[in-house]
Order: structure tokens, then sequence, then C-alpha cells
């Protein structure tokens, strides 16, 4: 029988409590199993990349360490403030090139500095 790396992670954890909370065919046991072996989950790795591609754009840059970038189930959500309404078009654009373009929430506000 050839197990994949997965099925050797659950065998591994099968006495541990987190997982036998979740159950057995709870869609988060696997998260909740690769987050326990160090691995990111597939949104820790969406959120990762997001803001990179975000702190890549010049005009940006500067505001991005302003914005919050979260997901869930491969869709992204953009919260925070920023100065112009073209800023929050660059920044939706650079998330939605990683994401896909069903897969953003953009609810970034613009604020204009005082």
């Amino acid at each position: 029988m050839n197990d994949t790396p997965l099925d050797q992670k659950k065998e591994k954890l099968k006495d541990d409590p987190v997982s036998r909370y979740l159950g057995e065919g709870n869609p988060n046991t696997d998260k909740v199993i690769e987050q326990a072996q160090g691995e990111p989950s597939p949104d820790a790795k969406l959120v990762q990349d997001t803001k990179a591609a975000i702190a890549s754009g010049v005009s940006v840059a500067n505001q991005s360490r302003n914005i919050q970038v979260t997901a869930d189930n491969g869709v992204v959500t953009l919260i925070g403030n920023v100065a112009t309404q073209q800023d929050r078009m660059d920044i939706e654009n650079k998330a939605r090139a990683v994401a896909g373009s069903g897969h953003v929430n953009n609810n970034l506000n613009v604020v204009a500095e005082e």
C-alpha cells in the first residue's frame, strides 16, 4: 500500500486530540494536520503570495503595511486604508493576479491624507 505523505501524517496524528475532535471526514482535519506539521495551508500561502505581490508595487509599497490580507477557502479579502482610488485599484489588481479574478473581496477605503 502506497500512502501519500498526508496519509502518513494522518496516521501519526490519529491520537492527536485536535484531530480526534475534528473527526474523520471533516474538511478541516487535513488543514489542522498540515499546520501541526509546520506546512503552510493553501490559504496561508495565498496570503503570503498576495502580500508579496502588493509590496512589489512602487506606488503602494509604503501603504502595504497598512493593508490586512486574509484568505478563506481561496478567497482573498483586502482590508485597510489607501490614499487614492488608483492605489485601491492597483492593489486589487495585484491580488487578483495571485488569487484569480473572482476570488478577491476589496474592502479597502480611500482616505485623503490630511
